[in-house]
């Protein structure tokens, strides 16, 4: 093997470890993120929650939360002060979710369908950029965002593994509004269930 051909050869291992390093070694961003996507021509600002012990090379379980009507604006953060970022932020190194927050424009609801275009695009760009699960997508939402769950549970079955309302208020049925069949389960919840990690 002449010198030249030997340089190279060390040359190439060198720079494949170099890379291989740089690959594996490359920290992923977690914690609460700020993320924009354009739906439908307008660009919406919306957090997600990536778990400290995030691995992109397995799937996730993936929560979609909707917030309530105090949270609606355009800013992308307004939407963590309420619901499911405050149990987050206290056991944060035992909450095993990719979880999605969008943020519902002012005067708007999630029952709008330009806003839930935007629910799934940021959802779809979530689980793309996550690694997310899609057949562990879980739907919850809090007040507006119960009924916002209601809506889109009815409206893409199939689509969520689960879904949960918090504080779900409506005086009437509307007679446009999407119906559904549901099966449930009986349930033991323990009393340390708050304090317990949940496993996906």
């Amino acid at each position: 093997m002449s010198r030249v051909t030997l340089w190279a050869s060390t040359f190439c291992l060198l720079t494949f470890t170099f890379i291989a390093v740089q690959a594996f070694g490359r920290k992923h961003e977690t914690g609460f993120l700020n993320r924009e996507v354009v739906a439908a021509g307008e660009s919406f600002r919306y957090e997600v929650f990536v778990p400290q012990n995030f691995d992109p090379h397995k799937p996730w379980p993936v929560i979609l939360f909707l917030h309530g009507s105090g949270e609606r604006g355009d800013d992308g953060v307004l939407e963590t002060d309420m619901g499911i970022a405050h149990a987050i932020r206290h056991n944060v190194a035992n909450f095993p979710f990719i979880v999605v927050m969008p943020q519902c424009r002012k005067d708007r609801h999630w029952i709008d369908s330009e806003m839930q275009a935007q629910v799934l695009a940021v959802l779809d760009k979530s689980i793309k950029e996550f690694n997310g699960d899609r057949s562990r997508i879980y739907l919850t939402g809090l007040s507006m965002g119960g009924y916002g769950t209601w809506d889109m549970a009815a409206k893409y079955p199939g689509k969520f593994a689960a879904f949960r309302m918090l504080l779900f208020m409506r005086s009437a049925p509307a007679s446009d509004h999407p119906t559904m069949s549901i099966t449930t389960a009986s349930v033991k919840i323990r009393k340390d269930f708050l304090t317990t990690a949940v496993t996906p």
